[in-house]
């Protein structure tokens, strides 16, 4: 039986898994935009949409990472079994790393616009 603090950290760590793959889309239907000329209020709308998901990700992935890394340190320290941790910290990183690409590709982008 799973206890409140495991179903708080698999939901979190869903929530990190669904903003990274909405990301993905928003990435996709902006490029699908750009080939189909779609409005530039629209494609607009789709780069603030990406750069809120792709900060929110990040700080959920943030604070899931700190609580897989203080759990695995507490396993460390008292020598518990490890149940699948390192795995989860894994996962978490990557997750922060890629959304963070997504965010400063966003940011750039959003500059070399605003300069024409």
């Amino acid at each position: 039986m799973q206890t409140k603090t495991d179903l708080l950290e698999n939901t979190l760590q869903r929530i990190v898994y669904f903003l990274f793959i909405y990301s993905i889309l928003l990435i996709l239907l902006y490029l699908l935009g750009n080939y189909q000329y779609f409005l530039e209020q629209t494609q607009y709308t789709f780069l603030k949409l990406l750069e809120i998901t792709s900060l929110f990700g990040v700080i959920l992935g943030f604070y899931c990472l700190s609580y897989n890394a203080m759990f695995f340190i507490v396993i460390t320290i008292y020598k518990l079994p490890v149940k699948k941790n390192i795995h989860k910290i894994a996962i978490n990183l990557l997750m922060i790393f890629l959304n963070i690409i997504i965010f400063i590709f966003l940011k750039m982008l959003v500059v070399w616009f605003s300069s024409y």
